[in-house]
């Protein structure tokens, strides 16, 4: 459970960083540079992922696989609000998303 856990966490992560990958390649092969915004959401997707995995890893029991998730709810207008502050696919949104 823990590997799969920590691929999903992988395969996730990927997915997220690849749509802005380009930026990298260009700002390698042109110079041209990333915006900040970008360049600290790259890194915090990657620090979420590592912090995702730390506490996959870190669970012992099967019971304490619940706690790793965070946990919504929706209030009447819409909005989410977390009810419980696991570690899992609380994702940080891109400089489009924010």
């Amino acid at each position: 459970l823990k590997t799969r856990l920590v691929n999903q966490v992988d395969d996730n992560a990927h997915k997220m960083l690849t749509p802005s990958d380009w930026m990298t390649t260009r700002q390698m092969e042109t110079g041209v540079t990333i915006a900040d915004d970008w360049k600290t959401w790259r890194a915090s997707v990657r620090t979420q992922a590592k912090a995702m995995k730390t506490a996959i890893n870190a669970v012992t029991t099967i019971t304490d696989v619940p706690g790793l998730y965070v946990v919504y709810a929706t209030a009447s207008d819409g909005t989410k609000t977390s009810v419980s502050s696991g570690h899992l696919w609380h994702w940080p949104k891109n400089p489009d998303e924010a």
